[in-house]
């Protein structure tokens, strides 16, 4: 806290984030707390809340183009006119995985109408496998896949498709687009881009919907998602059922808010953010 201090700005994703660096400066170093600013004696530090973002624009015409490839071709063809969730993050235990995995099949099991009519591809690229806690998370999902894929697959349909091999910006960009559901349920992120990439990927005549983790710091913006406590298997489930059965017109106008949003908040205005709170001319 003391060397976070000694910067002159210092800047949260979200004021969630900023409130809780306030508490611990005031409970732990002692130091007020005047507007925006940490004091410490004679020294004044300015918190800002500055979340990070992406080109928007230039994401949404990456999908475009990637979603007339060959790799989303491939996509859409083996899934037959069924629905698509997608989910792509680091195998990382911070992301829910385990959990994301039960509600999907909760959502079979409760909802038996979904079953054959939705596939769920997770990507989750190896990280850390030196460490025991991430080997054993691959191990788990390894797992769990192949439960779940046991109990609904049929001789035509695998319900999970779980692939630990990383994929191309581009590549994910187009299974975004072509996607009617994207599953964005980390137990704790400070931010989470993947949110925001699904959001601009999609087309606006016919987007699909994004269920995202109230614990993601894009939580705080992207309020027109579907937001749901990760932990609660039930919860995920009915939301991926309300995105299944959600009318175009409802889809379309929850989309268009959350573009604004995403177009507005980019990583360019986030770096404006942080020079004009240090005063420093951005030009």
């Amino acid at each position: 806290l003391a060397a976070l201090c000694a910067a002159d700005v210092v800047g949260f994703q979200t004021s969630r984030d900023r409130e809780a660096f306030f508490d611990s400066a005031r409970e732990i170093l002692g130091a007020t707390i005047e507007g925006e600013h940490v004091c410490l004696g004679a020294r004044r530090v300015r918190v800002v809340v500055a979340p990070v973002g992406i080109n928007a624009r230039e994401f949404n015409r990456t999908a475009a183009r990637a979603a007339a490839g060959p790799e989303a071709r491939r996509l859409v063809e083996s899934l037959a006119g069924r629905a698509l969730a997608i989910g792509a993050d680091r195998l990382d235990y911070t992301k829910g995985l385990p959990n994301r995995f039960e509600a999907f099949s909760r959502l079979l099991g409760h909802y038996p109408e979904h079953v054959r009519q939705i596939s769920f591809l997770q990507v989750a690229a190896r990280s850390r496998e030196e460490v025991f806690e991430y080997a054993d998370l691959r191990r788990e999902l390894d797992r769990k896949a192949g439960d779940i894929n046991g109990r609904f697959s049929d001789f035509d349909w695998v319900p999970i498709r779980y692939m630990t091999r990383a994929l191309s910006r581009r590549t994910l960009a187009g299974f975004y687009r072509v996607a009617r559901i994207g599953l964005v349920t980390p137990l704790r992120d400070g931010m989470n881009l993947v949110a925001k990439e699904f959001v601009a990927a999609q087309d606006e005549t016919d987007p699909g919907v994004l269920i995202l983790s109230r614990f993601a710091g894009a939580a705080e913006e992207l309020t027109e998602a579907l937001l749901v406590n990760p932990y609660d298997a039930e919860e995920v489930a009915g939301a991926l059922h309300q995105a299944l059965t959600m009318k175009a017109g409802e889809r379309r106008a929850r989309h268009a808010a959350l573009l604004a949003k995403v177009q507005h908040t980019t990583a360019a205005s986030f770096a404006k953010g942080f020079l004009a709170a240090l005063h420093v001319p951005s030009g």
